[in-house]
């Protein structure tokens, strides 16, 4: 029930002149608190009178050491006074000792590849209903160790485009050994965008640690020259993300030297008619932009007699 005061004010009132009577007048039965002017009702004792409880000192503002190392309001390495700082500064005070880098946390599959590659197996994981199974398969040994297949195979390559990059250009091999050398352009182009697009994916393997085997690269003395190149995997997959970086790092690789090659071999190739242009080629977006950048708009009747080194580049 609310409280009024009784009795004349003065200049010091005391609990006692104070006392609760009903001040719910009127049919509604509204209240409010009486006072009369000047006169306060007593809330206990005050902090700063003789007596009272002792009045706290202002909180200090302190500033996280993480807001000063970027550079704070205050600037950095200024903090603002903390209780018990020798100095006053709290971006001065010691931060202990360091403690040494984390190291990075690999995958579970390359964990357990390099705990059970020494004992001579590979981890392979499989799902089944939500469970998770391992299992360890023995390490083979590769049937071809020394990279001399490898070379024997790159050289009848390399001699099959050169037969066919010659009679591209019109001249017999067949007829004068020395006519091989006209088709070094083209052969030179392919071979080189075969093999940056193989070395993408032989590299990116071994750099997720799966063991994979020299290019090979598949002569064909008819058509192109070759019928291009693979390498084999002797190891299983660590995880997704590296077989579909692996995947993709070979295409990558050969479209950096493919590009260069197309807009070389543009600038060198000849406008000819449109009759006697030779067999036509399918041309992408990509290939259609490189033209005009490298040629420009073709007048109607006339064609682009590609270079040999472009012919590689549009293969590659």
């Amino acid at each position: 029930m609310p409280w009024a005061p009784t009795g004349p004010p003065s200049a010091s009132l005391s609990s006692a002149s104070w006392r609760r009577r009903p001040c719910c007048t009127g049919p509604v039965r509204t209240c409010r608190r009486r006072r009369r002017p000047g006169v306060r009702p007593p809330r206990g004792r005050r902090r700063d009178r003789p007596g009272g409880r002792p009045a706290l000192a202002p909180r200090t503002r302190r500033t996280p050491l993480g807001r000063l190392s970027r550079g704070g309001a205050a600037g950095p390495g200024i903090g603002h006074p903390l209780p018990g700082d020798a100095d006053g500064l709290a971006g001065d005070r010691d931060p202990g000792p360091e403690r040494p880098p984390r190291a990075p946390r690999l995958p579970p599959i390359r964990v357990l590849n390099g705990r059970l590659a020494p004992l001579g197996y590979h981890p392979l994981l499989r799902s089944r209903e939500e469970i998770v199974l391992l299992r360890a398969a023995p390490r083979r040994r590769p049937w071809l160790r020394e990279p001399w297949p490898n070379l024997v195979l790159f050289v009848a390559t390399m001699l099959t485009t050169l037969f066919v990059g010659a009679l591209h250009q019109g001249v017999d091999p067949l007829q004068n050994p020395r006519n091989l050398l006209a088709g070094l352009p083209f052969a030179a182009t392919l071979l080189a965008i075969l093999g940056v697009h193989e070395l993408g994916h032989y590299f990116t393997a071994k750099a997720y640690g799966i063991r994979v085997t020299l290019p090979y690269f598949i002569p064909a003395p008819i058509g192109l020259g070759t019928f291009g190149a693979f390498i084999k995997m002797k190891s299983p997959v660590t995880d997704r993300r590296a077989l579909l970086d692996v995947g993709i790092a070979g295409p990558l690789a050969g479209l950096v030297l493919a590009i260069p090659a197309v807009l070389v071999g543009l600038r060198l190739s000849t406008i000819v008619p449109a009759e006697g242009a030779g067999v036509g080629l399918g041309t992408s977006l990509l290939f259609l932009f490189l033209q005009g950048i490298a040629v420009g708009p073709v007048p109607d009747g006339l064609d682009i007699l590609l270079h040999p080194v472009a012919f590689a580049g549009w293969i590659g």
